[in-house]
């Protein structure tokens, strides 16, 4: 559901980083997820080989879960090379809803790239 806001209540916009993660497996992990009553967006994701091998990676926004699979998938298997970053910019991905989750996973190695999501929260109305 999407969040609401009164017109005469003030609203703050806060740019930030959102989350940072170097997960240890492959396993999917959230990043983020927006609190109650807080909208966000997510505008830039920087993902950062720490390793001399190349892998891949999968990004995925379910905006009511937490599910990870080429259902939510925004990114699924791409290729990093070793050592080097890739960067996603200008995204503009609403999330809105508390349950929902931003999503990462290593998909051919863990322990090998950090993950940094930036954007801007709502908050207020």
């Amino acid at each position: 559901m999407a969040q609401v806001f009164d017109k005469q209540s003030p609203l703050e916009f806060i740019g930030r980083q959102l989350g940072q993660l170097h997960p240890t497996n492959t396993t999917a992990t959230s990043i983020y997820s927006p609190g109650t009553n807080v909208s966000a967006v997510i505008t830039d994701i920087i993902v950062t080989s720490t390793v001399g091998t190349g892998e891949t990676f999968s990004i995925f926004l379910d905006e009511n879960g937490s599910t990870a699979d080429a259902t939510t998938a925004k990114v699924f298997a791409a290729i990093i090379t070793a050592n080097s970053a890739v960067i996603l910019t200008e995204l503009r991905w609403y999330m809105n809803n508390p349950a929902g989750n931003l999503i990462i996973e290593s998909t051919s190695n863990g322990n090998t790239s950090t993950f940094t999501v930036y954007g801007e929260e709502v908050h207020g109305g």
